[in-house]
Order: C-alpha cells, then structure tokens, then sequence
C-alpha cells in the first residue's frame, strides 16, 4: 500500500527502478523452494505499474500566475471595456461561485466577475468603465473566491489568491 503524502506528484506513477522491490528480511520462494526473482519491469515499459495503470498522483494546489489584459495599451472613457485574463498554474473548474477581480479605479473599486471556468488554465471577464474611474495605469488589487470552489483535476482546492499588481 502506498500512501500518497503531501509534495507528491506523478503523471504516471511508477516504481523508481528494476531494484525496487525488496523483502525487508523476509523471502518469497516457489514450492520448490527457489527463491523468487525480484527484478522488476523497467519503469515505463510492459509489465511496469506505469504501463499497467494509469495512476496520477497530484497534491499540489493551483496558483494565480498573472492577471493580465489583451486590450490595448490607451486611455479608455466611460462604457469603454477592458479585458481581464487570470491565469492558473494548472487548468482549474469552477464550481457554485465566482472569481471576483478587484479593480483599482479610483475613488470606487470596480469588479470583474467571472461566473464559468470549465477545466482551463485561463479565464476572462470585462471591465466596463464608469463615470468617475479614474487609474494611470489600471491595477488588480484583489481577486477573491465569491462561494463555491476552484479545483484542480485533481480535487486540490486553490486556497491563496495572490495576484501581481498592473495589468500588462
């Protein structure tokens, strides 16, 4: 039995060599009473635990790695949009909330909301500018969890929304 532990991660799990296995003091004989071979398979090829199954062992938790825009550098006015991208370490899935974006605007903060991310390492929402937003440089300032969870594949929660600052 192994037992997964924190820091583990394999996109195949396998044994770490032909040597792997070892009796810890004890043995295996046949019922002649020869003692059984203990080499294994190469890791990867026929007849390895890897090529056997398909066993993916995944303990980290995605991460925030840019919040970004694709709309052009310039100054925008009221009801113009912007585009705002979030990208995760790994591709994530929404599920019963929203990823709420905070937007340095001036005297009142404006959100991106985004309500559907489906199994993607990005997502995107639009920011329509107000009356009254004013920003030389637009900045995210927060980005939070509005109920429900992002998971990876793997069923880690993201539990840290940590973002950079400007919008590149």
């Amino acid at each position: 039995t192994y037992t997964v532990a924190a820091g583990n991660t394999s996109s195949d799990l396998d044994y770490a060599s032909t040597t792997a296995l070892a009796l810890n003091g004890g043995t295996i004989k046949d019922v002649g009473g020869n003692n059984a071979t203990l080499t294994l398979a190469t890791p990867g090829e026929a007849g390895s635990l890897a090529a056997n199954e398909a066993l993916v062992v995944d303990t980290t938790a995605p991460t925030i790695t840019s919040v970004t825009s694709t709309t052009n550098d310039g100054t925008y006015n009221e009801n113009d949009t912007v585009n705002v991208t979030v990208t995760f370490s790994e591709a994530v899935t929404l599920a019963g909330g929203n990823l709420v974006i905070t937007l340095e605007t001036g005297d009142t903060d404006r959100t991106v909301t985004i309500t559907e991310i489906t199994s993607s390492n990005t997502a995107s929402g639009t920011y329509t500018v107000q009356s009254g937003d004013t920003s030389s440089d637009l900045t995210a300032s927060g980005i939070a969890l509005s109920a429900g969870t992002l998971k990876d594949a793997g069923g880690n929660a993201m539990s840290s929304f940590t973002i950079g600052s400007n919008l590149a």
